[in-house]
């Protein structure tokens, strides 16, 4: 029986590291630089040919989680060459929360609903370099089980340094949960 995986994705210090020159230590060999919704932006080709490949598959149902929301998929997909501008986005601008994380509340919503609509999510990959100060699953590198027992499904959270965003090792993380 396929297993459905929600692949949640942020932007910066993620797919595109913190800094306009390419980092040192990130395993790619290969940078693309240009300028998406204002902002210069550097990404490895590789990553984004390994996230077009993981993104394609038929289990998996990407969704922008980012700050950037819409501009994710209108800037920085087609300059970066990611084959996402149809991926839905979480609405992240017009919460108010007075604690915790809103991407860990809007991704605490995003499943539940699509439960409830009958597109029943098995797994969570979230690939963010960090969140909100206030939330207390996220305040060292180290994986946290609280995600996995609150939503009752397996969570693959991968959490990039800013300045080098998502590794080849990453991807093979996320290769190796989804099988």
């Amino acid at each position: 029986m396929k297993k459905t995986t929600r692949l949640y994705l942020d932007v910066d210090g993620t797919v595109s590291p913190i800094g306009t020159s390419p980092p040192q230590g990130s395993g790619w060999a290969e940078w693309g630089s240009g300028r998406a919704f204002g902002f210069h932006v550097i990404w490895a080709p590789g990553l984004i040919a390994e996230l077009n490949l993981i993104t394609a598959r038929d289990d998996v149902q990407p969704v922008w989680l980012t700050s950037w929301e819409d501009y994710a998929a209108s800037d920085l997909a087609p300059v970066t060459g990611l084959h996402a501008g149809d991926w839905p986005v979480l609405p992240l601008r017009e919460r108010n929360m007075d604690s915790g994380s809103m991407k860990l509340h809007a991704l605490v919503e995003d499943v539940e609903s699509q439960n409830r609509a009958g597109n029943h999510i098995d797994r969570i990959v979230w690939l963010d370099d960090m969140c909100d100060e206030e939330d207390e699953w996220e305040q060292d590198d180290e994986p946290r089980p609280e995600l996995t027992v609150r939503l009752g499904i397996p969570v693959l959270r991968l959490r990039p340094l800013t300045n080098i965003g998502l590794t080849p090792d990453h991807m093979a993380q996320v290769r190796a949960f989804l099988g």
